[in-house]
């Protein structure tokens, strides 16, 4: 029991860091992308004007930083409950739906990967970051339910 209990804390703090490290490579990722793509990018959505190029950048930054967030929470909040705290039901569903989008982003990019990336090896890294993401995040989520069932069962063992 006790070697299953550390298991699953050990798992949920490096699914935690794992989660951390994976918003910022997402953050760094689409910077580069739009840095990189910037002229087409601005020619292909038509926005030709600074107040629509401006607006733009800004509300992809503010889901981006948003993004990072949930993501952060979620990590910082895995590795806490990984160390023995406590850290509630919250960080699980952000993770479930961050889960789900990363699945509905690896799915997106297996159906539109010839027409979506030019350099089949972006498409690779891209859907391969994606699923990645999603493994830890599905790992997450089931190492946490389990160290709450197992701390919820000692505890009624204690009682």
């Amino acid at each position: 029991m006790d070697k299953e209990l550390r298991r699953n804390q050990n798992t949920l703090v490096m699914s935690g860091i794992g989660v951390i490290v994976f918003g910022v490579w997402s953050l760094i990722r689409f910077l580069m992308y739009i840095l990189i793509n910037a002229r087409s990018l601005r020619a292909e959505l038509g926005l030709e004007s600074g107040t629509k190029y401006a607006v733009f950048y800004l509300v992809v930054a503010l889901l981006l930083l948003a993004d990072l967030g949930l993501r952060v929470y979620v990590g910082r909040a895995a590795i806490r409950e990984g160390m023995k705290d406590k850290a509630g039901r919250v960080y699980v569903a952000i993770a479930v739906f961050l889960a789900a989008s990363a699945a509905f982003s690896a799915y997106q990019d297996f159906l539109t990967f010839s027409e979506a990336y030019t350099d089949v090896a972006d498409g690779y890294a891209a859907t391969l970051a994606d699923i990645t993401s999603l493994v830890i995040l599905v790992q997450l989520v089931i190492s946490s339910l389990r160290l709450k069932r197992m701390r919820r069962n000692a505890a009624r063992r204690e009682a």
